[in-house]
């Protein structure tokens, strides 16, 4: 009996074939589930980037328009800054906005404030535009409302509202995301546990990356939010430190109020501000934090241009940052300050003009980035204005203080009129020594007051001052002779030269120069009379001498002084020179 043998080979059974078909559907739809997260999470990657870049746009554009706001105010105050940093500000925040537009979605609300906002940025440029480029005090002080206020609501209603509306946005959605991420990990476990045997390898690594992807999205949102906060606080410190140098009174306070702040607001490790001298090739440290600050200012410590990081921030106008100090062969280590790691040197700068250099250190390897220099760039710029400020402040009361020497010295009355009332504002001394009154008076009485009721030609002195006053008011200065009685009651003649002028409050007032004429009236009349009696004598002369005999020379000599003296009797008589010694005597 033939056994027939034939081949043997596996085939599987009908529950295998189902079971095998059962999991490879399963894996299948698992697979094709994974695809689908895979793309959900590089879309939600990209869209995280985008609104994440958006933030970052308007936390710019937020800051630039606080920026803008500071300079156009310094600009009204001071016209002789020139627009130079606001139209870099301008420049800015045009280009931020156009890089912003991209990313936001069509007919979202952030959108619409951005078109505002826009919309308010082409309005603020035409007021400026329309002030020109240096306007007066009272074109300043009309527009100045309306462009404050036109900053004020673009910063509050419009660019602080575009980003409160977009971080609102971005919380929600990527709060949504993070919800619809946690179900599908859930998914994805359950389905793992069903198939434990054939995926739990793959579903370990694959659940792994995806816990360690949500920890670095957690990670980096902090990052964002901590940036964030760190460019609010950087635009409060710059805003903070601009208030508050308006009122410093000297560059010592100034550079001591800025290192302080700046140290206390970022725990920087130290911070100093070298001046630069009037030579222009050597920087004297003003001012610096700690006692180390203390001791390098009591030691006059100083740095030619050109050397360290400060010399070269000087030389070339430029920022020089260092994040790691050791890897900077140009570096100079300071024995005092032995922890420093990281520096930044910023120039201050007037124009092109180096005032001097803010210099910021810290104690850590790669602690000071970009973001820490455009803080300490937009307190340096404050710094700049600031020491400008006070050096114009200073070479203003000295020309003050000179003018009041000068006018102190010249030896005649002058005095400053109230063009309304006549009365003294300001007299130097000769002033009032010459109406004999005391400094207390100024302000009280005038040259009108320090007069006698009527003058020689008989009108009312106060009428005839008012027309004075008119006349130089209308033609700009006149010139005229005025009888004053001082206080103690002592008359005398003078000469006044009224000049309209206006006060360091824009107010019209007249100069006023008064010269005691007396004594040169007294010589003239003196001399005039002499005058007049020399004429009479030369006339008698010529009388006497076309006379043929001494009788009528006599005759003539006798009526001629007559009439000279007022017509008093004279006479004149002839002796015999016949007549004796003893006769004559």
């Amino acid at each position: 009996m033939n056994r027939e043998t034939s081949s043997s080979f596996w085939r599987p059974g009908a529950a295998q074939i189902g079971i095998l078909g059962g999991a490879l559907l399963l894996s299948v739809i698992y697979l094709t589930f994974m695809l689908q997260a895979y793309w959900q999470e590089r879309n939600t990657a990209q869209t995280f980037a985008d609104q994440s870049e958006a933030l970052a746009t308007l936390s710019n554009i937020q800051r630039h328009t606080v920026l803008l706001f500071v300079q156009t105010q310094d600009w009204l105050l001071d016209p002789s800054i020139g627009k130079g940093e606001i139209e870099k500000q301008r420049a800015f925040l045009n280009t931020q906005i156009r890089i912003l537009r991209p990313l936001l979605t069509p007919q979202s609300e952030t959108l619409q404030k951005i078109d505002q906002l826009t919309t308010a940025l082409q309005e603020y440029d035409r007021l400026l535009e329309s002030l020109g480029d240096t306007p007066s005090e009272s074109t300043r002080a009309a527009a100045r409302p309306q462009i404050i206020a036109l900053l004020k609501e673009m910063d509050e209603n419009l660019v602080k509202r575009a980003y409160d509306t977009k971080e609102r946005t971005f919380t929600i959605n990527f709060s949504a995301v993070l919800r619809q991420q946690e179900r599908n990990h859930q998914l994805l476990i359950s389905s793992a546990v069903l198939f434990i045997l054939l995926f739990v390898t793959g579903s370990g690594f694959y659940l792994r990356s995806e816990r360690q992807a949500f920890m670095q999205r957690q990670a980096y949102l902090q990052t964002l939010e901590k940036e964030v906060a760190e460019r609010t606080k950087a635009l409060q410190t710059a805003a903070a430190v601009s208030r508050r140098l308006s009122a410093v009174p000297n560059e010592g306070e100034l550079v001591a109020r800025v290192v302080e702040e700046l140290q206390a607001a970022f725990n920087y490790y130290h911070a100093h501000i070298y001046l630069l001298d009037q030579n222009g090739e050597t920087l004297r440290m003003a001012g610096g934090t700690g006692e180390a600050g203390r001791s390098l200012l009591q030691r006059g410590h100083s740095l030619p241009i050109g050397k360290g990081l400060v010399g070269r921030a000087a030389q070339t106008r430029q920022m020089v940052l260092v994040p790691d100090t050791s890897t900077d062969p140009n570096w100079l280590p300071n024995p005092l300050l032995t922890e420093t790691k990281s520096e930044i040197a910023v120039p201050i700068l007037a124009g092109d003009q180096v005032l001097g250099v803010l210099d910021v250190q810290n104690n850590r390897v790669n602690s000071l980035g970009i973001q820490d220099a455009e803080l300490i760039g937009a307190v340096a710029d404050q710094v700049a204005i600031a020491l400008q400020t006070l050096r114009a402040n200073v070479q203003a009361r000295e020309a003050a203080d000179s003018l009041q020497r000068l006018v102190e010295s010249v030896p005649v009355a002058i005095a400053i009129l109230d063009a309304r009332t006549g009365v003294f504002i300001e007299a130097n001394d000769n002033a009032l020594n010459i109406f004999e009154i005391e400094r207390s008076h100024l302000g009280q009485i005038g040259p009108i007051q320090l007069s006698p009721p009527q003058q020689p030609d008989g009108r009312n002195s106060e009428e005839k001052a008012a027309e004075q006053i008119a006349l130089a008011m209308q033609t700009g200065a006149h010139t005229f002779e005025w009888l004053h009685r001082t206080a103690q009651g002592r008359e005398f003649l003078s000469e006044i030269r009224l000049t309209r002028a206006l006060d360091v409050r824009g107010q019209v007032v007249l100069n006023a120069t008064i010269t005691d004429i007396t004594e040169r009236r007294r010589q003239e009349e003196a001399i005039r009379k002499r005058a007049q009696q020399q004429e009479m004598l030369n006339q008698i002369l010529q009388k006497i001498q076309s006379t043929a005999s001494v009788e009528e020379a006599l005759q003539i000599t006798v009526r001629e002084l007559g009439h000279a003296l007022g017509k008093k009797p004279v006479l004149a008589a002839l002796e015999s020179a016949s007549r004796s010694p003893e006769e004559t005597n």
